[in-house]
């Protein structure tokens, strides 16, 4: 697959570097409520579909990943030797979820994804 310089400067360290800790936002500092603000303009924008509204989704999204690549560029650490069997059923359940964000899904899905059970899935 065809890797850009964005791809690699930005997307690449974080989403294969398998020892990033995960990133849990809660809306308590200005960048945190800034990021929730762009999660809930993504979700009103697909939900209403104004004319062009996949364009500015795709302009909230690459806000939002700036401000993400900003919170966690402290958490940024080395690659460990190897995964726990938890981080790789994460990591098996954000990529089902990043190829199939276009649809329908449901916890049930995910948790199929990586073969545990749903009551698992939301322990994750």
């Amino acid at each position: 697959m065809y890797s850009g310089a964005i791809e690699q400067k930005y997307l690449d360290p974080i989403v294969n570097n398998s020892s990033l800790p995960f990133l849990r936002i809660i809306p308590d500092s200005y960048i945190r409520i800034r990021i929730t603000e762009k999660f809930l303009k993504i979700i009103e924008l697909s939900r209403e579909e104004p004319f062009g509204f996949e364009f500015e989704i795709r302009a909230e999204l690459s806000r939002l990943w700036c401000l993400l690549l900003k919170e966690a560029e402290d958490l940024q650490l080395p690659a460990a030797a190897g995964d726990t069997a938890e981080s790789e059923r994460l990591k098996t359940m954000l990529t089902y979820i990043h190829e199939h964000y276009m649809e329908k899904i449901t916890l049930d899905m995910i948790a199929r994804s990586a073969n545990i059970s749903v009551r698992e899935c939301t322990r994750c």
